[in-house]
């Protein structure tokens, strides 16, 4: 199994250096003086690569198109067979399980059911790709 933490690593340097360098550039290159007429000012710059940022996350979370995948992290000591017995009870189907049975992914479920989840002992319900790395990486 690979270890996860390589791979947040490697998102955090292509993804987190970039921006860390621009900003370090931006900040250099801000002097006093009055930029030259038709340049932009460093700011400006800046505050546009922050309202992309905000815009594009939102936007980055959404899950796919037809994506009918739910992540389902149950409380510990939930055994296998108790979060599977859950899972059948909204009519859902196990696409993925965690050694331990706590951590699953499902597909289905009556419509908009999956909230019933939460009384099975379900700590987090989501049909969000990022949930599973950052719930992934927290289990390490």
């Amino acid at each position: 199994m690979p270890n996860p933490l390589f791979y947040d690593l490697a998102w955090m340097v292509v993804f987190g250096v970039p921006p860390l360098l621009a900003g370090l550039w931006l900040r250099r290159s801000s002097g006093h003086d009055e930029p030259p007429t038709g340049t932009r000012r460093p700011a400006a710059v800046a505050a546009t690569i922050a309202a992309l940022a905000i815009v594009a996350g939102p936007v980055a979370a959404l899950p796919p198109a037809g994506g009918t995948t739910t992540m389902v992290l149950f409380r510990p000591g939930t055994s296998a067979a108790q979060s599977f017995a859950a899972v059948a009870e909204i009519d859902g189907r196990v696409l993925w399980a965690d050694p331990s049975g706590e951590f699953l992914a499902i597909e289905g479920g009556s419509s908009g059911q999956s909230w019933r989840l939460y009384g099975h002992g379900a700590l987090l319900v989501s049909s969000s790709p990022i949930v599973a790395g950052c719930v992934a990486w927290s289990r390490v």
